[in-house]
């Protein structure tokens, strides 16, 4: 036969490993939120793995069998003692081994009981055929172990394969009267231990593997386990002294490398596998720990101390009280951590290696704790910084160089927790808490403890009863791209002197307090993220915290849409705000140095802007505010705040609001320029304002030595001066006012400007009075007014006037020409009305009849006669006489025994218009 690999599968493990798949696709698919992936990555893409665990070659070697029972005698029957027979057959191997001949061991179906733990030697292939049952009955010691031939490292036994069989503890019948292994191997190499069912033990490990190299567990069951203690069913362990691993010296600090564990299963028992102990500066390395499933255990699947070069993936782990624990250092260093035997203490100190250069990736994680003090978790890194106890020296353990990605896990506790590690990364993980238990309710989803450098990326976080990743004591720590919604608390809570962090591109939906918060003497830099429909605010920079906020979008915050409070400092800017149910932004309680920048912050509940309570050295400039139930921008209680080029629109209240122990601080006028001097006017530009409802005053003085006044207000950025003194010297400034509560508050003036009029003025701006005229037949010519501002021109010294179409009936035109001083000219019109009229009337015989007469005026085109029932002429009529020649009618129609009221005028029809002149007196006539 030959046995190249480990690549014996049964039919059993076949089915195991495909069970294992569907139950991790099945709940990796469950609740996952759009646009996660749910693909499990490969242990190749999850690391740069070179672990192959062991190698079988035996070409050039001679294979030998034998059969425990036809060549030794065994019972399998399970009615007598028959370990002896056993070992006979490995006796037999082991007088093979080193001869250039492999062995197999033939255990065929049945019974087997032994009373003493069966010797494996090197060569060795131990066969369990399908049935096979080996029983414990013994109460102290295993069941098999490797020889103990006293080499150490790992030149002990070697290429060693056990296959099949259910390897049974018997506990029930022979309980423990101390903790025993079922299985033990020491100071080994190359060892493939397969599709075992390794059951009941007490108080000890199923399998205990010590100073082991190229080693394969693949496809065993390991299920029953009573007693006190919490031991892993596979406990990996360094070779230090006898209380880890009895029997087997020397001791020489051997560790284990090179071990593959996967595909294996399980259930109900304490804990998976690991090692709860460790040697310091002594590693485990190159460990892969594949496609296991892990089912309802009491205690973790999985403990991790000084391993390097680990890969665990693609694992699936159901209804345990916790997931995985990877540490550097335990808080019971003493008890966790051996001195190092082939070095000094000092040695092991000094060349501690932090990076583990290990992957957790692409795993299925189901967890449920009861313990109300319990630290369920999904994944947890732990390092601990020891204090000199007189065996280990100060020092910081730390975990770096972890890579958790893509796993999805829930949790009733939290989901992935950091304590004291550095350089890690935790990226496109599926975290769910689940809300049950005792355990959930002060839980958060992630949280980093004592760590620096972490980058958290593309991970869905959910449900935690507490912040949905919460950053504590940690920095340079950067969150970017995570979606975190429905958690009880905050979104993102950085906290406790946390420094230098950074979230970024972060998507936070319903968190029912804040959506990203930054407390208690922290800083970070917060930009770009999402927040909607967070319970109290967007984001908060709270108790002497710093916040760089830009770029951020909050939308309908139940409470204010970002808040400094409480001594906190930093900026906000370029954000945007809108609908939130208080303020959009509130600076309050003792804050200083805020800068508030080109935010747009809409329909805010309240105010867009509030600074209160004691708050000062508050910039708020370029903001854009829009539909502020309450003011724009308000500062009050005795707070102090600086404005400049904010637009505030549809505020409900005032642009600005204060209250009188607050003040308000306007910018300097800016850029005050000249844009243009002419004959008319001067024209000047400036910038700076405080909002857009702001206004300017311009003052002006003549010449150097003058006193300023204010020549007008503009609300834009620029004035025309249309009222100057030709070839004089001029010289302006401005200042911006705001109007609160009536009253101005005024910036600061700009610098002056000094300008010079122009040599001449225009009578183009000029006033020009002239009155209506009434046709005489000659050519009319009315004297004019012309005013420069208040200053009357002369007429032949500063203006000449000329007239044109003034003779006849209709409109004249006057035209002002500059002279002297002045330049240009201004035309005007004036009326030339028809003539005054005259009337007789008098009533005839019939009493329904009034004759009229009127002057005749050649100069018309006829007259109009009005007449009516009172002297108000209410609902008149008109009698009308076309052609100049035609001054006689007679009114008819009339009522006789009434008063009627007449009077008359002329009218000129030119084109199509009718020019009337002046009405007559009223003639009485009764009838």
């Amino acid at each position: 036969m030959n046995i190249k690999g480990n690549r014996i599968i049964s039919e059993k493990n076949v089915f195991r490993r495909i069970a294992a798949l569907l139950t991790t696709l099945l709940l990796v698919i469950t609740a996952i939120p759009e646009g996660f992936s749910t693909a499990i990555t490969s242990v190749a893409e999850a690391a740069d793995t070179a672990v192959t665990g062991a190698y079988f070659d035996t070409d050039g070697m001679e294979i030998v069998t034998y059969n425990v029972v036809n060549d030794f005698g065994a019972d399998n029957t399970g009615n007598a003692m028959t370990g002896k027979q056993i070992q006979q057959a490995l006796d037999a191997a082991q007088e093979n081994s080193g001869q250039g001949i492999f062995t197999k061991v033939v255990i065929p179906k049945g019974t087997y009981l032994i009373s003493s733990a069966l010797v494996v030697y090197s060569d060795t292939w131990i066969y369990c055929e399908e049935g096979v049952e080996i029983k414990r009955c013994i109460s102290y010691g295993p069941m098999l172990r490797c020889d103990n031939n006293g080499v150490g490292g790992y030149d002990g036994v070697k290429n060693v394969i056990v296959e099949g069989g259910l390897w049974n503890g018997n506990t029930d019948q022979w309980p423990n009267t101390a903790d025993f292994s079922n299985i033990r191997f020491a100071h080994c190499r190359n060892i493939l231990l397969k599709d075992m069912h390794v059951k009941n033990n007490e108080n000890g490990h199923h399998m205990e593997i010590g100073g082991a190299a190229d080693v394969t567990i693949e496809g065993c069951t390991f299920t029953g386990y009573t007693g006190y203690r919490k031991k892993e069913a596979i406990q990996l362990d360094c070779m230090n002294n006898s209380r880890v691993f009895a029997g087997y010296a020397p001791f020489d600090d051997t560790s284990c490398e090179n071990v593959v564990i996967k595909n294996n299963l399980f259930s109900g028992i304490c804990r998976g596998l690991g090692s709860h102990s460790a040697t310091l500066g002594i590693y485990y390395t190159d460990i892969l720990i594949e496609g296991n499933v892990f089912e309802n255990l009491d205690d973790v699947a999985m403990i991790m101390y000084n391993y390097k070069n680990c890969t665990i993936t693609n694992n699936t782990i159901t209804n345990c009280a916790s997931g995985i624990e990877f540490k550097a250092m335990s808080s019971l260093p003493n008890n966790n951590f051996n001195p190092p035997v082939v070095k000094s203490m000092e040695e092991a100190v000094d060349g501690f290696e932090d990076d583990a250069n290990s992957v957790i990736s692409s795993n299925t994680i189901s967890v449920s704790g009861d313990d109300e003090y319990g630290i369920t978790s999904g994944i947890r890194l732990t390092g601990y910084e020891v204090k000199d106890n007189g065996v280990i020296p100060d020092y910081n353990f730390r975990v770096a160089g972890v890579k958790i990605l893509e796993n999805r896990i829930e949790s009733n506790g939290t989901t992935i927790a950091l304590n004291d590690a550095e350089n890690c990364s935790i990226e496109s993980n599926i975290l769910v808490t689940k809300q049950d238990g005792v355990n959930y309710k002060d839980k958060n989803g992630l949280t980093l403890n004592e760590c620096d450098n972490i980058k958290i990326t593309d991970n869905y976080i959910s449900g935690s009863a507490r912040n949905g990743a919460s950053v504590t004591d940690s920095s340079g720590n950067t969150l970017d791209n995570n979606t975190i919604e429905n958690v009880g608390m905050n979104g993102i809570n950085i906290y406790n002197g946390s420094e230098n962090n950074i979230a970024s591109s972060n998507s936070v939906n319903s968190a029912k307090k804040h959506g990203i918060a930054v407390a208690a003497n922290s800083s970070a830099v917060i930009k770009s993220n999402s927040i909607s429909k967070a319970g109290d605010t967007g984001i908060l920079i709270y108790n002497g915290s710093k916040g760089e906020c830009s770029g951020n979008k909050v939308k309908n915050a139940v409470g204010h849409g970002i808040v400094f409070s409480k001594n906190a400092s930093g900026k906000a800017t370029s954000n945007t705000v809108s609908g939130a149910g208080k303020h959009g932004v509130l600076v309050t309680d003792h804050c200083g140095s805020v800068v508030l920048s080109s935010n747009k912050i809409s329909n805010s509940k309240q105010n867009g802007i509030c600074v209160s309570n004691y708050s000062s050295s508050v910039s708020v400039n370029s903001n854009s505010i829009s539909g502020s139930v309450k003011s724009g921008i308000s500062v009050s209680s005795h707070s102090k705040a600086s404005l400049k080029d904010n637009a505030v629109n549809g505020s409900k209240s005032a642009a600005v609001s204060k209250s009188a122990d607050s003040s308000i601080s306007l910018p300097r006028v800016s850029g005050l320029s000249v844009n243009s001097v002419n004959n008319t006017d001067i024209q000047i530009s400036f910038s700076g304002r405080s909002t857009n409802k702001c206004g300017y005053e311009i003052y002006r003085k003549t010449g150097a030595k003058g006193k300023y006044s204010a020549v007008g207000t503009t609300a834009k950025g620029k004035f025309t001066d249309g009222f100057f003194k030709a070839n004089t010297d001029y010289y302006y400034k401005v200042r911006c006012y705001e109007t609160v509560s009536g009253k101005k508050v005024y910036g600061g003036y700009s610098a002056e400007i000094k300008v010079r009029s122009a040599t001449k003025r225009s009578v183009g701006k000029a006033s020009v009075k002239v009155s209506n005229q009434v046709w005489t037949g000659k050519a009319l010519k009315p004297a004019v007014t012309v005013k420069d501002g208040n200053v009357t021109l002369k007429k032949d010294r500063d203006y000449t006037v000329s007239y044109s179409a003034n003779k006849g009936i209709g409109t004249a035109k006057v035209t002002v020409t500059g002279k002297g001083s002045y330049t240009g000219k201004i035309t005007k019109t004036f009326k030339i009305n028809p003539q005054g009229q005259s009337i007789s009337a008098k009533g005839d015989k019939s009493g329904k009849k009034i004759a009229v007469t009127l002057a005749k005026h050649s100069s018309n085109s006829g007259y109009q006669v009005s007449y009516a029932d009172n002297s108000g002429f209410k609902n008149s009529k008109s009698l009308w006489l076309s052609g100049n020649s035609k001054n006689k009618g007679t009114i008819k129609g009339l009522k006789s025994k009434k008063t009627y009221y007449v009077k008359a005028r002329d009218y000129k029809t030119i084109g199509k218009t009718k020019v009337y002149g002046k009405w007559s007196a009223v003639k009485k006539v009764s009838i």
